[in-house]
């Protein structure tokens, strides 16, 4: 697990990458997804981001059996981080946390400018596709690594699981420092 010291300093490093990724994220770009990396001496915490639009077609709560269905499926492969990334096996990482979600928000609730709503008032699914709602689909993976040194390259196949995708944003934050790349389907491979 990621030492708690490490990943403050870590994080003290991404706040400028942390302002620009917001910024990104609230632009909500369709055909891109943001992989974010931060590797300490132990192991490293990976986060993916995409557009529901790119994942599973919609951007509202899934309505119908089928919409459903495929939103757990995509939740089902976007936990499973060596489905999407492929790391050096000499690092010998090995998966201690993941999760996914799927977040659906209405046009302009932010939910960090206004009071929380009462657990039992929700937003009209209409009013939602009427205002032009977006959903998200969200992943984290906590990994112990063997040997972070040997950490030095990553490669995904996010484009053959999703291929509405069109680019993944990758920003890495390691001890040595930060690197970024625009991964595509014709280049899905980047060092670190």
């Amino acid at each position: 697990m990621l030492k708690a010291a490490t990943l403050a300093t870590l994080s003290l490093m991404t706040a400028g990458l942390a302002v620009t990724v917001a910024k990104a994220q609230d632009a909500h770009v369709h055909g891109e997804a943001i992989l974010q990396l931060v590797i300490d001496d132990t192991g490293a915490l990976a986060t993916f981001k995409s557009p529901a639009a790119d994942i599973v077609g919609f951007e509202r709560h899934p309505e119908t059996d089928v919409e459903k269905q495929a939103v757990a499926d995509a939740l089902a492969k976007l936990s499973d981080f060596t489905a999407l990334i492929t790391l050096p096996e000499a690092a010998g990482c090995t998966i201690d946390d993941a999760h996914a979600d799927f977040e659906v928000e209405a046009a302009g609730d932010d939910h960090e400018g206004h009071d929380h709503h009462d657990e039992d008032e929700h937003h009209d699914e209409d009013e939602m596709q009427a205002e032009g709602g977006h959903a998200e689909f969200h992943a984290e993976f906590e990994m112990t690594c063997a040997d972070t040194s040997s950490l030095t390259s990553l490669q995904t196949s996010v484009f053959d699981l999703f291929p509405s995708l069109e680019a993944l944003e990758v920003e890495v934050v390691a001890p040595a420092g930060q690197s970024g790349a625009e991964l595509t389907p014709q280049s899905t491979e980047m060092s670190l």
